[in-house]
């Protein structure tokens, strides 16, 4: 009896370290390291509301017409680097160009009394953008928090930046205009004839709060598509895929 109970302890002894690094790799394999990858982001259109205007420091009426529709909106595109999973968190950096469309205006006009005392005049300015885009870095953070299965979850994504504005556009300014009379035009770079009509020029900052359904179409890539806040508006549509990069095997 007391051989058969040395033989016992001497097999478990054994057995345990197999069972530890067992246990370890099943962990591994569950939750395995964050890789490398690249991301592409895209997001069809976005339009500032006027219920917005206020980021811009704006009144609701020079960012939307007659009918209340917005007059600025754009598109933008993103492409970078990524470090994270597919089926978990990721961050990672990309270059950024936010478009503004062609036609969109920001009237800041109001009507008053002329100076000399009679008739109605027109003051401030209205800015037209022909071919506006601001360009820059951004940083990104996505954070899952529900996953159905190991194909779909639920997610948001964050994003933070700044660029500089760069294109042409056209600026009307008024100074006890008289109503129906045109004022100063002025066309060229925006970066020379824009101040103060937008937000930050010749810089500005930009960001989203998208959240979302993300796709883990492999091991490897995943999709999230999402709406939210985009500064300096809102968006109803947007996408980013990120593919991570086979670890390489021992």
């Amino acid at each position: 009896m007391r051989y058969a109970v040395l033989s016992m302890l001497l097999v478990l002894t054994s057995a345990a370290p197999s069972f530890a690094q067992r246990s370890r790799l099943i962990t591994e394999e569950e939750k395995p390291p964050a890789q490398w990858g690249v991301t592409f982001a895209f997001t069809p259109r976005w339009e500032l509301p006027g219920n917005l205007s206020g980021l811009i420091a704006r009144d609701s009426t020079a960012v939307t017409d007659a009918d209340g529709k917005p007059t600025v909106h754009g598109n933008d595109w993103s492409i970078g680097i990524a470090r994270g999973r597919a089926s978990g968190h990721e961050w990672g950096l990309s270059f950024t160009r936010q478009r503004l469309d062609s036609g969109s205006t920001i009237a800041q006009t109001f009507e008053a009394t002329c100076g000399t005392g009679t008739g109605t005049c027109l003051y401030g300015q209205r800015l037209a953008l022909t071919d506006v885009s601001v360009i820059g870095p951004e940083i990104h953070y996505y954070v899952p928090f529900l996953r159905i299965n190991n194909r779909v979850g639920f997610g948001i994504n964050l994003a933070a930046g700044g660029g500089r504005f760069i294109g042409t556009a056209a600026v009307d300014r008024f100074e006890d205009t008289p109503v129906g009379t045109p004022g100063e035009h002025v066309e060229g770079p925006v970066s020379e004839i824009v101040e103060g009509v937008y937000y930050g020029e010749p810089w500005t900052w930009f960001g989203r709060v998208e959240p979302g359904v993300a796709i883990m179409a492999t091991r490897q890539l995943r999709i999230h598509a999402g709406l939210g806040f985009h500064f300096p508006g809102w968006t109803y549509f947007g996408v980013r895929t990120t593919y991570f990069f086979p670890r390489a095997t021992p």
